[in-house]
């Protein structure tokens, strides 16, 4: 078994590391169920093409609405929302036969105003919902779903003023659209981790190789070959050698030398700073979010010269080499192609850092983002199993307590690690109640301030993909889908371990192959 001896110790590059694990644990998919999601669609007859979409809540133990828009009929709707709706005076000589009830939220219960309006007929109750009021799912007992078989919905009064401007005979549909399991949003996300992580776990397999080929060749040359089943000093099994000039020997070692080794105390430093990290961006996100756009736009660069510099050198001629040394902090030793490759890396994230808000900035954000995680894997490295187990094991509770405790210390309860995901943080002049939803229904507050740095810059570390076939019931999903960096580094440390096993033991990529099945499968249920 693999132990701290077993690998060299180097110095570990704690930025990269830092930042993608805290956005791997920054941006949680919130859980939804939704079934108990509905759009409603509605449009006046004086002008029928003018048709708007909603989302809202509903109670589907009441009734079930069909998934489709096709499947879904258009009915009147009959508006009573100056009043509460809770005695049937309320609708006196109004004619509720298949139409949709919309009343004031309160005074009340919502079982209550359904069974009145479905006794006269109507097939759903829309309670309209005050903005400073929280929405919440209609509920109501088990003898309620039993004997009331007609749609119950939640809807803000700033959605429903909109409705109302389309006029007079106004008509609406409901329905509850259901995502697929996989749609093409998720294929593309799932390729992009998937080549990621076989590219970067690969890769690093590589690196370890050669290191230790490396190591060997520079071993005393008077002294015979370790036979196979002896070990060097270093703990190595040794490997067979590769050919190459002693210049190019030297550099590759000293690169080797710059690979990230996760140990324990490296675990222990990266969750204190990440933490820290974290609540400054809960308190001071305006500030801060600046900081990680410049970090990622940084190392995407190098990243960039980084993952091209092998296929560079392939296809560039000329090895003429830049050599200067002003002292410890300044010295240089690189190829003048290189330097090119350098340029045009900091090209693709400067032009990235400019074009980040145009609605195509996505494709330039997955390309940088891809690269950004190879070359983070491709240096990583860790030294035991035990450091493995603990670094997972460490982040665990660090989810638990930033998602699940530290609404107990928090104003109006808030989760520190969901409101900067959200991008809630920041706002706590706010209700809290009018941008909330339990059961993580969130409907979009019209009320919002738009020209809020929340609104305009987002946290980068991650990837997205938006609706490539954008539709109406689209407008109950999340508008792009999102995968964090750390999600694919995490997971990704161990492949690492395992393909460097597998050429330790020489498993044939065994290991790899495993590890990475097990990721996608993962992945894909996640």
């Amino acid at each position: 078994m693999l132990n701290s001896a077993s690998f060299p110790q180097v110095s570990p590059h704690l930025c990269q590391v830092f930042i993608l694990l805290l956005w791997s644990l920054i941006y949680q998919a919130n859980g939804q169920n939704l079934e108990d999601r509905a759009v409603l669609s509605a449009y006046g007859e004086e002008d029928p093409s003018q048709l708007v979409h909603f989302c809202i809540p509903y109670n589907h133990e009441f009734h079930v609405l069909p998934e489709s828009q096709s499947a879904a009929k258009f009915y009147r709707l009959v508006d009573f929302s100056s009043a509460t709706g809770c005695s049937e005076d309320t609708y006196v000589d109004a004619n509720l036969s298949q139409a949709v009830v919309t009343v004031m939220r309160g005074d009340c219960s919502f079982s209550v105003k359904a069974s009145i309006v479905a006794k006269l007929g109507a097939v759903a109750i829309i309670n309209i919902s005050p903005s400073n009021e929280s929405l919440i799912i209609p509920g109501g007992n088990k003898t309620d779903y039993m004997n009331i078989n007609i749609s119950v919905a939640l809807m803000r009064d700033i959605e429903f003023a909109t409705i109302k401007h389309l006029g007079d005979n106004i008509k609406c549909q409901l329905y509850s659209p259901q995502p697929t399991l996989f749609g093409l949003t998720e294929a593309v996300i799932f390729l992009l981790a998937l080549i990621s992580i076989v590219i970067g776990s690969y890769w690093s397999g590589v690196l370890f190789y050669e290191e230790t080929n490396l190591k060997k060749i520079n071993e005393d040359v008077s002294e015979s070959p370790p036979t196979r089943n002896e070990v060097t000093a270093e703990g190595h099994k040794p490997l067979e050698s590769e050919n190459s000039d002693d210049a190019d020997k030297e550099r590759k070692l000293k690169a080797s030398q710059k690979l990230l080794s996760i140990s324990v105390p490296v675990v222990i430093f990266l969750i204190i700073v990440m933490s820290s990290f974290l609540l400054g961006l809960y308190f001071f996100y305006n500030y801060l979010v600046y900081v990680v756009i410049v970090i990622f736009m940084v190392a995407a660069s190098i990243a960039f010269y980084s993952c091209f510099k092998p296929l560079w050198n392939y296809i560039i001629p000329g090895k003429q080499r830049l050599k200067f040394n002003l002292g410890s902090c300044c010295k240089a030793d690189i190829m003048y192609k290189e330097i090119v490759l350098l340029m045009l890396g900091f090209a693709a994230g400067i032009t990235w850092l400019v074009l980040r808000h145009k609605p195509y900035s996505w494709i330039l954000q997955d390309i940088l983002g891809v690269l950004f995680c190879i070359n983070v894997l491709k240096n990583l490295r860790i030294p035991s199993l035990k450091a493995g187990t603990l670094l997972l094991g460490m982040f665990f509770l660090y989810d638990i307590f930033f998602v699940f405790l530290t609404p107990l210390f928090t104003e109006n309860g808030e989760s520190v690690m969901v409101d900067v995901a959200t991008g809630k943080s920041g706002h706590h002049s706010e209700s809290a109640a009018s941008n909330s939803m339990p059961r993580s229904l969130n409907v979009p507050d019209n009320k919002k301030d738009v020209s809020s740095t929340r609104e305009v810059e987002q946290l980068p570390l991650v990837f997205r993909v938006p609706p490539l076939f954008p539709s109406h019931p689209s407008v109950c999903f999340v508008q792009e889908s999102l995968l964090g960096f750390g999600d694919v580094i995490l997971p990704g440390v161990l492949v690492v371990y395992s393909h460097i096993f597998d050429i330790y033991v020489r498993a044939k990529k065994l290991y790899l192959v495993i590890s990475i099945f097990e990721f996608s499968k993962s992945l894909t249920s996640s």
